[in-house]
């Protein structure tokens, strides 16, 4: 397996709450045992939607899940990583930091820290561009006029396996 998508670990109104953090690190855990040459992941937790009473009542939306440590799991042989509607902390960057092949990151909705956390990792790793990061769909910085970028692919993307969960 060297492609997988996981849409949502929740579904709007389908589900019963938000998964905890504890919950979505012990699936990731088991996830990237078993994919040990994953080359293009991406994950989301999804957002909860409140009904139109719970908002008259106040009700705050649920927080957003955690990764609880399981980043540092993550194969080594990871080009591509697109996480959305999960919180990073400063123990997530340091894993994504340890990723000798990641070339390409989005970061969407994973919490007030996920900017300064992704132009840390273009800091600590030459490989990885502030190009070729994007954050809650904005480019960390834009791509040099007329320089040609290597291709953020590891093989071709169009051989990949994928798998397809959510």
């Amino acid at each position: 397996l060297r492609k997988l998508r996981i849409g949502g670990f929740v579904r709007g109104f389908y589900s019963l709450g938000h998964k905890s953090t504890g919950e979505v690190g012990h699936a990731l855990r088991s996830l990237f045992t078993l994919a040990p040459g994953l080359e293009d992941l991406s994950l989301s937790h999804g957002k909860m939607h409140m009904s139109g009473e719970d908002r008259k009542m106040g009700k705050p939306t649920p927080p957003l899940p955690g990764c609880d440590g399981a980043l540092e799991l993550l194969p080594a042989s990871l080009c591509r990583l697109s996480l959305s509607t999960l919180v990073l902390n400063n123990d997530d960057k340091l894993a994504l930091a340890q990723l000798p092949q990641l070339r390409a990151l989005t970061l969407s909705e994973c919490g007030d820290n996920a900017r300064r956390i992704s132009t840390e990792l273009c800091q600590l790793g030459p490989q990885l561009s502030p190009s070729r990061v994007r954050n809650d769909n904005k480019l960390l910085a834009p791509p040099l006029s007329g320089a040609g970028e290597a291709s953020t692919s590891c093989r071709d993307s169009s051989r990949l396996p994928s798998a397809s969960v959510g």
